[in-house]
C-alpha cells in the first residue's frame, strides 16, 4: 500500500465519522513563536483545545506535514541510524474538541486497523496503564488473559449498575498496587479479565454483556445463560449459602457489582456449560455451522501460554494440568455462597460441570471431578508423598502472609506448622464468612505443602522466593506478601 493510499483511506474514513478534515498547516508555525518548525498534528489546534478560539465543528481529521530537529522531540541524532527516525513526515491525527475522548479514540483505531486496513487482531497489542509506570508500559493482552500482570488482582470495587461501570472500574485501576514483577510471577488477576471486557465493549460498540450475548450465547444456543439479577430472576434460579455453626444460611448479595461481570457475572446451568464445553472440544462453529473462532484459536486456548502454580500452567484463560498422560482443561468459579467448576479432557472429547450454591462446594468438585477422571478418563491420581522439615525451616516459613481478600498465619505447632485463614470480607456479604478452623500443613516438597483438615482440605501452596529470599506464599492461586 502506498502512502498516498494509506493517507486518503485514513481521512475518509474519519470524515464518513463525522471528521472535518483540515489542510496541513504551515511548516512555520504563524502564531507560536515557541516553534521553529510545526512537529506535530494539534498544533494548529492549540488555541481550540486551550479556548482560545471556537470554530464550527468539534471533530477533525488531518494529514499534516511536520519538522523534528530540536527540542522534546529530537530525533536529530537518530537520522540515518534507523529507518523510523526522519526530520521530515507526515504525521495522521483524528482531534475531538470536547466532542469524544479515549474511549471512542480506541474505537476509531481498531477501526481503521483491523476493518479498513485489515490487519490481524492477533498482531496487534494492547496495552493498559497500571499504577507502576514500567508495567504500564509493557504490559500486553497476553499478560490479561494469563493472570501474569503482576497488579493487585481481586479488586471488586462496585461503580454501580450503568453501562458505564466497566469503563468506570479501568479508569479507576490506576490506582491498583503492582504486587509483583510484570510477567514474572503467576498469580490470579480478576482485575485483568475487567479489561478484557472492556476491551470487548470498545471493540464491540456494545456493552459487554450485549457482545457476549450476540457472540457467544445465542449461537451456542446457551438460552439459560444471562448476567443480571433480573433476566436470572425469571427462571429456575439457585441462591448461595455461607456455612455458619455447620448450618447453611442465604448469602446477601446475590451477585457481584456489574464492573466485575467479566470476572465471575455469568449466571448459568450445568446444561449451558456442557454446550460450551462441546463448542470448545469442537472446531469452532455454532451448532448452524456459523464459524465463531478457528480451530487453531481453541488449540491454541488450550495450549500453555505461562506457568501457574505447583503443576498448573495456564492456557489463554483456561487452566491446564497433565495428570496420568492425559491433559485435563479447566476453570473453577467462586462467586457469593457458590461454586462451579467446568472441566475438559480435550483428547478424549469429554467434559463434565459441576456446580454448588454454598461456599463449600469445592469439596464436593473435588470428589466429584476425581470419580469422572478415574470412571471415564482411567485416570489414577498418586496419592501425595510428604516429608518432614527441619525445625528450623518451620520457624523460617512461620508467620502472618497478607493478601486483599484475606490474611493467613503459619503457626509453629508440635507437628510442624499449622496454617489458619481470615477473611477481610472485602465484598460485604451477609452473615459474614466464618474463617474456618485451622488445619495441618503436610509438606510434599521443601517449598510445597497441602493442607489436611476441615473446609480447607487438599487446598495447595507454595512458598516463592526472590534473590535468594522468601518473598511470597501462593495459596488458591493469590499471592500472599509476608508481614514485616
Amino acid at each position: 500500500m502506498k502512502s498516498n493510499e494509506i493517507r486518503n483511506r485514513f481521512l475518509k474514513f474519519f470524515e464518513e465519522r463525522g471528521h472535518r478534515p483540515v489542510r496541513s498547516a504551515s511548516l512555520v508555525p504563524a502564531n507560536d513563536p515557541t516553534l521553529l518548525f510545526t512537529n506535530a498534528g494539534m498544533n494548529q489546534f492549540q488555541d481550540v483545545f486551550l479556548g482560545r478560539e471556537k470554530r464550527d465543528y468539534s471533530r477533525a481529521c488531518s494529514s499534516q506535514k511536520c519538522v523534528r530537529a530540536g527540542g522534546k522531540h529530537n530525533d536529530l541524532e537518530q537520522v540515518g541510524r534507523t529507518t523510523r527516525h526522519h526530520t521530515f513526515f507526515e504525521m495522521l491525527g483524528n482531534f475531538s474538541f470536547g466532542d469524544y475522548f479515549k474511549e471512542e479514540a480506541i474505537a476509531f483505531a481498531w477501526d481503521l486497523l483491523t476493518a479498513d486496513f485489515a490487519l490481524p487482531h492477533d498482531k496487534l497489542l494492547v496495552t493498559v496503564y497500571a499504577e507502576d509506570e514500567d508495567a504500564a508500559r509493557r504490559a500486553t493482552v497476553k499478560h490479561l488473559v494469563t493472570h501474569t500482570g503482576g497488579w493487585l488482582g481481586d479488586c471488586f470495587a462496585d461503580f454501580g449498575d450503568g453501562d458505564d461501570a466497566l469503563q468506570r472500574y479501568v479508569d479507576a485501576m490506576v490506582e491498583l498496587e503492582q504486587l509483583t514483577p510484570l510477567g514474572e510471577i503467576w498469580h490470579y488477576s480478576n482485575s485483568s479479565f475487567t479489561v478484557l471486557g472492556r476491551i470487548i465493549e470498545v471493540v464491540s460498540g456494545s456493552t459487554y454483556e450485549e457482545a457476549v450475548r450476540e457472540l457467544l450465547f445465542a449461537p451456542l444456543g446457551m438460552d439459560h445463560t444471562v448476567y443480571s439479577a433480573g433476566d436470572a430472576i425469571v427462571m429456575r434460579t439457585a441462591v448461595g449459602h455461607q456455612i455458619v455453626d455447620e448450618r447453611p444460611r442465604v448469602a446477601k448479595p446475590w451477585a457481584f457489582p456489574r464492573a466485575t461481570y467479566p470476572v465471575g457475572g455469568v449466571v448459568s446451568t450445568a446444561r449451558d456449560l456442557m454446550r460450551y464445553a462441546r463448542f470448545h472440544l469442537g472446531d469452532g462453529t455454532a451448532p448452524d455451522g456459523t464459524r465463531l473462532l478457528r480451530r487453531q484459536t481453541l488449540e491454541l486456548m488450550r495450549t500453555p501460554q505461562a506457568p501457574a502454580d505447583l503443576d498448573r500452567k495456564v492456557g489463554i484463560a483456561w487452566f491446564l494440568r497433565d495428570v496420568g498422560g492425559v491433559r485435563l482443561q479447566y476453570h473453577g468459579g467462586v462467586a457469593i455462597g457458590q461454586q462451579g467448576v467446568l472441566m475438559l479432557a480435550p483428547d478424549r472429547g469429554a467434559a463434565i460441570a459441576v456446580e454448588t450454591n454454598s461456599t463449600r462446594g469445592g469439596l464436593l468438585h473435588t470428589e466429584v471431578t476425581k470419580w469422572w477422571q478415574h470412571e471415564r478418563l482411567g485416570v489414577e491420581h498418586p496419592e501425595p508423598a510428604y516429608v518432614e522439615l527441619e525445625r528450623s525451616r518451620y520457624a523460617e516459613l512461620a508467620g502472618r502472609y497478607h493478601a486483599e481478600l484475606s490474611d493467613a498465619a503459619l503457626e509453629l505447632a508440635d507437628t510442624g506448622l499449622v496454617y489458619r485463614s481470615f477473611s477481610h470480607n472485602r465484598l460485604k456479604v451477609s452473615p459474614p464468612p466464618q474463617d474456618p478452623p485451622p488445619s495441618r500443613v503436610a509438606f510434599t516438597s521443601d517449598d510445597q505443602f497441602t493442607l489436611l483438615d476441615g473446609p480447607l482440605k487438599d487446598t495447595r501452596g507454595e512458598f516463592l522466593r526472590r534473590d535468594g529470599k522468601l518473598a511470597w506464599m501462593r495459596v488458591g492461586g493469590r499471592v500472599y506478601k509476608r508481614a514485616q
